[in-house]
């Protein structure tokens, strides 16, 4: 009886599947682009748009209602917001936890648009 059919050579270290690194295929990178794409156009509409939405008023003379937090209104929408999209654009190719950082990343912009529109509506 020898044992050398059932067991196995000891300077080969063991591999799982656990231990390779999960590496997305063709497909998996031209969705998180196209993901990344959408992320940046909605940063684009939160940063860009957004806060002249918030501060618009119909019945005011000129069109816009003057706000008591413009200055924080004005480092969320010219700060934050790009900082946050750019970030998560980037995080969006890591193989592991991109998806994750993409979903996080533009729940962290939608949050920001909220703040805008507060922000925007809070009379002065």
């Amino acid at each position: 009886m020898s044992e050398t059919d059932t067991t196995r050579d000891s300077a080969l270290p063991e591999v799982s599947q656990a231990d390779e690194p999960l590496r997305p295929a063709l497909g998996d990178w031209a969705w998180r682009a196209f993901f990344a794409l959408l992320v940046l156009l909605f940063g684009v509409f939160v940063g860009g748009i957004a806060p002249w939405f918030s501060l618009s008023c119909g019945t005011c003379q000129d069109g816009m209602r003057d706000a008591r937090f413009i200055t924080a209104l004005t480092v969320v929408a010219w700060y934050v917001v790009p900082l946050v999209t750019v970030g998560t654009a980037a995080g969006l190719f890591l193989p592991r936890a991109g998806v994750r950082i993409g979903w996080t990343g533009t729940g962290l912009v939608a949050a920001l648009l909220f703040v805008i529109m507060v922000l925007g509506r809070i009379p002065a």
